[in-house]
């Protein structure tokens, strides 16, 4: 938490931790509006990764290079979700 406050002040902080509270409910909103078990999996993924994100910055100093393998299985997620999607 001290490391993004100190890089990114109060207002780059907040904004911050936005983007993953919008990622969080779009993903539960996937989640209760799809009946698709496959979706339903990657979205329930989706969430469990961006909570594990914002423990991993509230309770770790790491910078944000350490966060990329996170980012990266969101993008796992999404188009996954979207393949569904499509696919249906």
């Amino acid at each position: 938490t001290s490391y993004c406050l100190f890089e990114m002040g109060w207002l780059g902080f907040v904004l911050y931790f936005m983007l993953f509270f919008c990622l969080l409910v779009n993903f539960f909103r996937v989640y209760y509006k799809k009946t698709n078990q496959h979706v339903k999996y990657w979205a329930s993924m989706g969430v469990v990764s961006v909570l594990a994100t914002y423990m991993m910055a509230w309770y770790d100093d790491n910078v944000y290079y350490k966060y990329l393998p996170m980012y990266f299985f969101w993008g796992i997620c999404i188009v996954a979700i979207n393949y569904y999607r499509i696919k249906r």
